[in-house]
């Protein structure tokens, strides 16, 4: 068993069908550096779930919320959101 046994190559439908956009969308973003790919030829996009996964990463927002203190907020005591 080699290591690309296991690897399991997508076209630009199957990625357009994870990510709920189209083909011609997935290829937009191949286009703009995006979204890598591997060339087998030079008229055909393949792509890996690491690929996507790393696109996906890379566009998720993350947003870090301070809590206020409790004492700001008389109604936290009442939930019982105390620190």
């Amino acid at each position: 068993m080699t290591i690309f046994s296991s690897i399991k190559l997508l076209n630009a439908h199957e990625v357009s069908e994870i990510l709920g956009i189209s083909e011609s969308s997935v290829y937009q973003l191949t286009k703009e550096g995006l979204l890598g790919y591997i060339k087998i030829l030079p008229s055909r996009k393949s792509f890996t779930e690491d690929l996507v996964r790393e696109f996906l990463e890379a566009q998720t927002v993350r947003r870090h919320v301070t809590r206020p203190a409790n004492d700001d907020y008389p109604w936290a005591k009442r939930m019982n959101l105390t620190a």
